[in-house]
């Protein structure tokens, strides 16, 4: 005889399984889960003909966060584990503290840290790894096994999935160049290029932008969607004028609202908002920097539905 085997209770088998191994990261495992701002925003680099310093939504550019955004990062595991010590346990990512957030006893592959900014807090992105294995500690959480989660794979820097801290802005034309967070075109006479965000907002929220030259004309707004490189399909635009005295100017859906009579210096951001249902234009003095509220320019005679998303849009002239 051969093959002869005895196979008995195999309905009940499940739940005598035994598992050795350990809960484990999976690949790409430690990611910026989410971005939580006192004010929904998009910022963008610099405009200049040249733009910078820009934000849309929670995704952070050019270090534009504020005391009180609350960082979020999430860790995913091979296999499930029993929260515990959550606001104890920590890990640590450019010298801050994130704190385990969620509740105790609570079974879950998925683990958040959240961090809060300070007062005075520099996070750069390139800074924004978990360096090794000390900076991780996750006392009592284990599996239904009773094992740990295994980190033995961190021998270096573990990099975070920048996702929600890069840019997220796509340029609409090879016209642009994209240097340290700064926007220029070089090239192309006329209104034929621009930079648009990829992410939008439902909503309050707000578009920004550094202005970093005097001789080039730009316009910063709001749209619904893209549907060219020009001006006169940006649904709410305010424009640098880069004519006489610099002065701001506002058009809507590719016409001239309204002249504010106001001059702009290289430095000064100007932005645009949704606040309820109203659509406002503001100039914001570089001394005063970005967080600032600014002097308001304009209010649209348009509403804007706050369920409608918007998106960051420009154009540039050369």
């Amino acid at each position: 005889l051969t093959g002869v085997r005895l196979v008995k209770g195999l309905s009940n088998l499940s739940k005598y399984a035994i598992d050795v191994h350990a809960p484990k990261p999976i690949a790409n495992a430690w990611r910026v889960s989410s971005i939580t701002s006192n004010n929904y925003s998009m910022a963008m680099p610099y405009m200049s003909g040249t733009m910078s310093g820009i934000m849309i939504g929670g995704a952070v550019s050019s270090g534009i966060i504020t005391i009180g955004d609350t960082i979020k990062v999430s860790l995913t595991l091979d296999e499930a584990v029993t929260l515990a010590g959550v606001g104890h346990n920590k890990i640590t990512i450019a010298g801050k503290e994130f704190l385990l957030t969620g509740t105790n006893n609570t079974v879950t592959n998925i683990l958040e840290f959240s961090y809060t900014i300070q007062a005075n807090d520099k996070i750069s992105a390139e800074k924004f790894n978990i360096d090794n294995k000390s900076d991780i500690v996750l006392n009592d959480i284990k599996d239904t096994d009773g094992n740990y989660i295994d980190f033995s794979a961190i021998s270096s820097p573990t990099k975070l999935s920048k996702t929600l801290l890069d840019t997220e802005f796509v340029i609409g034309s090879g016209k642009i160049t994209h240097n340290n967070g700064v926007y220029e075109k070089t090239s192309g006479r006329g209104w034929n290029a621009d930079v648009t965000s990829s992410k939008g907002f439902v909503n309050d929220g707000y578009v920004i932008a550094k202005i970093g030259a005097f001789n080039k004309h730009m316009m910063l707004g709001l749209s619904s969607d893209d549907t060219s490189d020009s001006f006169d399909t940006i649904d709410y635009a305010l424009y640098a004028d880069a004519g006489i005295d610099n002065k701001f100017v506002i058009y809507e859906s590719g016409g001239k609202k309204y002249e504010t009579g106001v001059s702009y210096a290289v430095g000064d951001y100007m932005k645009v908002t949704r606040s309820g249902t109203q659509i406002k234009y503001y100039h914001i003095k570089a001394s005063d920097g970005p967080h600032a509220k600014g002097t308001l320019l304009y209010t649209s005679s348009k509403t804007s539905n706050v369920n409608t998303k918007l998106f960051l849009d420009s154009s540039f002239h050369y």
